[in-house]
């Protein structure tokens, strides 16, 4: 069994500064979490609405059936059209009615009813990202939370995950994890969210990051997480695929190090334990902090 506490955002995700509108369509869309729903995907002729993610890098990811669901589509949603007819054109899809939905779109109240309104003159409907699942870092949620309460059906087309991809090879404990998504550009915001990770949970943290802010990121994990064991990976299922591990210090002075020019985004790993010549007890302490192994290392230490 894996524990995921799946917190991610754009990167404005943290921002606070929305307007009264844009704050009543969240709170409106919340109630989906309260109200019960009973879906059996294919055994009735209701809309459709399919989650297709799409190659992060390697277009040898896409499965044929991703690739028979967009072109049983009639209609596709995406965050950025040139990349959606790129997507087309590679893998012989017929051009389809294309409907723009970016994080600005997901900001507006009439862009987000204007989009839905469309959506209702189609059966056979697909989102899709820029690379990767929509919604994981990208907009999308609300329109999949309105039609879900308008009764219709949401099908997920499994496909390539960064994250996923990252997590499962840095070679860290990854039962339990928190993926965070772009954290806020404000150290201050930085600082309150890995502290209260540090502190209260058992997590491996998963963080999407961009070149720019690489450092400075890497830094604040240093600063208010302690000197752990992280994986840094980029290019993932590319030609140029990196997983950089070790110490966050030691990461760090690697970057500064090479001769590389840093581009791209990156995928960060922090673990959960702390590198190697930290004492035990003092690892086993940063790793397990309920009150059942604090006992038990008194115990030991008695």
């Amino acid at each position: 069994m894996v524990n995921a506490l799946v917190c991610g955002t754009s990167s404005h995700g943290f921002d606070s500064h929305y307007s009264p509108h844009w704050i009543l369509i969240k709170i409106l869309s919340y109630k989906i979490l309260i109200s019960f729903s009973s879906q059996k995907s294919f055994f009735n002729e209701k809309k459709r609405l399919y989650v297709v993610a799409t190659p992060i890098g390697n277009l040898n990811e896409f499965s044929q059936r991703s690739i028979d669901t967009l072109k049983n589509s009639e209609l596709l949603i995406c965050e950025n059209k040139i990349n959606c007819l790129k997507l087309l054109k590679h893998f012989k899809i017929a051009k389809k009615k294309i409907i723009i939905y970016n994080n600005i779109s997901e900001k507006s109240e009439y862009l987000t009813s204007k989009t839905l309104e469309l959506m209702l003159n189609y059966d056979n409907i697909s989102i899709i990202s820029c690379a990767g699942y929509p919604l994981v870092s990208d907009p999308g949620r609300l329109i999949i939370k309105e039609w879900i309460r308008r009764g219709f059906y949401v099908i997920p087309i499994s496909g390539s995950s960064a994250f996923l991809n990252a997590l499962v090879c840095s070679g860290f404990y990854c039962h339990n994890f928190a993926f965070l998504g772009f954290l806020p550009k404000s150290k201050v915001k930085q600082s309150k969210i890995l502290s209260i990770y540090h502190n209260n949970f058992n997590f491996a943290l998963v963080i999407y990051e961009s070149p720019h802010r690489i450092f400075k990121t890497l830094s604040n994990i240093n600063e208010f997480m302690g000197n752990r064991m992280i994986a840094v990976c980029k290019e993932i299922t590319k030609i140029h695929e990196e997983f950089i591990r070790g110490s966050v210090k030691d990461v760090i002075s690697h970057f500064h190090n090479s001769k590389e020019i840093i581009k791209g985004e990156y995928v960060i790993v922090v673990s959960i334990d702390l590198p190697e010549d930290q004492p035990f007890i003092n690892r086993v302490l940063s790793v397990k902090k309920s009150k059942l192994v604090k006992n038990a290392v008194n115990k030991i230490k008695n």
